[in-house]
């Protein structure tokens, strides 16, 4: 019994280091993606003024993705 109850806590002990690992890249991925918002929010002035209309697009794309209109305004969900 013993050699079972040994088992079953390894095997819980290792299921809780992987779930540990799961959430630790999570939160380094979280970061990187908190950066590059930053990043994007400190040179959106040059982006905008910039020639290349792709960028400015997929900023536009980035700002207004979780908007919606209503009428003449902008909903922010």
């Amino acid at each position: 019994m013993y050699n079972e109850l040994k088992t079953e806590i390894e095997l819980e002990k290792e299921k809780l280091q992987k779930d540990m690992d799961r959430y630790l890249e999570i939160d380094t991925e979280t970061d990187e993606i908190l950066a590059n918002i930053a990043e994007v929010a400190a040179n959106v002035g040059k982006f905008l003024k910039s020639p290349i209309i792709s960028q400015k697009r997929d900023i536009l794309k980035l700002i207004l993705s979780d908007c919606k209109t209503d009428g003449k305004i902008f909903v922010f969900q």
